[in-house]
């Protein structure tokens, strides 16, 4: 009698909403098979790996797709930026994980959901924590003096090193791209410069929410130039992403049950592109580079690290104090990009289980997740109170990064402290009030 009652309970729990939410996840996770068997795989043939569905895991990534789709809807309900974070790495990171693993020849699923329990674990039992906002607000003063830097180190840059161009044809972004990594920028320069691109989309929104279009013009024309010198995609993508969240959950309320059509949306319109044109633009910018190759390269890191040494951490911070990792003649990635994309200048980076795995090995499925988790309350903490169309605004660019990136790579030189030290000192005058309800 009382399990009855405990699943009556249960199912009054969930609305409608939740129910299509799922729905459309499942519609998601479909679509994303599909495109891998049918374009992914017989275009960009893997010979690491082999199509073979491994039923136990087909059908427990199924149980986990409609188990998980469940609970980030209603976690969203919250309307939270940790929640967001979690919705949107669930639908970039694990989704495509556990379908991958159910569909080619794998061995990692167990580890990989190891890491996944101790993410979610860690995300419960940490608890949410306020931090003192400061009585005066300097935010206007200090931004001014980073576009001030960023302004002169950035058309510096695109000067002398990108001879001053104003376009990049779509045949030269990789020439540009190859070209910017062997450019011999100072420290501070190249530092300055990284941060710049991660950074200025937020930058843009402030002056976009306190409505100083000059100086917002000035900085998207800076994200610009920095697309110009180094041909990163993602430069132009931040952008778009940001100032597209912004507007969205500004006019939209509840936008962000909107995810599994978002991604259910952009699948199927590569799907159709190929079906109706022959060419796979979408499928592989979007889909293939975004959403599967992260899950992809996941494996590869797995393969390779369980038969080799860890590197803790060498070669990312503990080479600048004088560390050696035995890695170091051709790197990590482009060690992992030779032995399974057979290119030695294909650099293959990623974050969250390739990076706990490849640096601390099995004690890195408990102790990474646990260090992602206290970033994601740190952002939780600063973004307290602020609208919510104003902290999703770099939520997009906040997991991308995290889910192909290190962690001291996002953390130190990606700029995630400013991203926090903007978003900390923002303004709360603003009301949260959407357009459409």
């Amino acid at each position: 009698m009382e399990r009855h009652e405990d699943h009556m309970k249960m199912l009054r729990q969930i609305d409608l909403n939740d129910i299509k939410f799922i729905i459309v996840s499942m519609c998601y996770r479909i679509l994303f098979e599909i495109v891998f068997v049918k374009i992914v795989y017989p275009i960009y043939f893997y010979d690491s790996l082999e199509l073979y569905c491994q039923v136990f895991y087909y059908f427990l990534g199924w149980m986990l797709t409609i188990l998980g789709s469940a609970w980030i809807s209603k976690e969203l309900k919250k309307k939270t930026m940790q929640s967001n974070i979690m919705a949107l790495l669930f639908f970039m990171s694990f989704l495509p994980s556990i379908t991958l693993a159910g569909i080619v020849r794998t061995t990692f699923l167990w580890e990989f959901l190891v890491y996944s329990f101790v993410f979610l674990l860690a995300y419960k039992l940490i608890p949410d924590f306020k931090i003192k906002r400061p009585q005066k607000n300097y935010l206007v003063i200090v931004l001014g003096y980073m576009m001030l830097i960023f302004s002169i180190v950035i058309v510096y840059i695109w000067f002398v090193y990108a001879d001053h161009r104003l376009s990049l044809a779509i045949d030269q972004i990789y020439v540009a791209r190859a070209e910017a990594t062997t450019n011999e920028l100072s420290l501070y320069f190249k530092y300055i410069y990284v941060i710049a691109k991660n950074i200025l989309p937020i930058i843009i929104i402030f002056y976009m929410w306190q409505k100083k279009y000059i100086i917002m013009i000035w900085s998207m024309i800076l994200q610009y130039l920095i697309f110009v010198y180094d041909g990163s995609k993602t430069t132009l993508v931040s952008l778009f992403l940001s100032v597209g969240m912004y507007m969205l959950f500004f006019i939209v309320h509840n936008a962000e049950h909107y995810y599994p059509t978002l991604f259910a949306g952009g699948t199927l319109i590569g799907l159709l592109e190929y079906m109706t044109t022959d060419h796979n633009v979408v499928t592989h910018y979007l889909i293939r580079r975004v959403l599967m190759e992260p899950s992809i390269i996941n494996y590869f890191y797995y393969d390779f690290f369980k038969v080799h040494k860890p590197d803790f951490f060498q070669e990312s911070i503990l080479r600048r104090i004088g560390f050696v990792s035995e890695y170091s003649d051709l790197g990590i990635f482009r060690t992992i990009g030779k032995l399974y994309y057979h290119n030695n200048n294909n650099s293959v980076n990623n974050g969250l289980f390739s990076d706990a795995f490849a640096n601390l090995g099995y004690a890195g499925l408990i102790i990474m997740p646990i260090l992602i988790v206290i970033i994601i309350k740190i952002f939780q903490a600063v973004s307290y109170e602020l609208p919510l169309y104003i902290s999703l605004s770099c939520v997009f660019m906040i997991v991308f990064t995290i889910v192909s990136n290190s962690f001291f790579t996002f953390f130190i030189t990606h700029g995630f402290v400013f991203l926090m030290i903007i978003l900390y000192c923002w303004p709360r005058n603003h009301v949260n009030n959407c357009i459409i309800t």
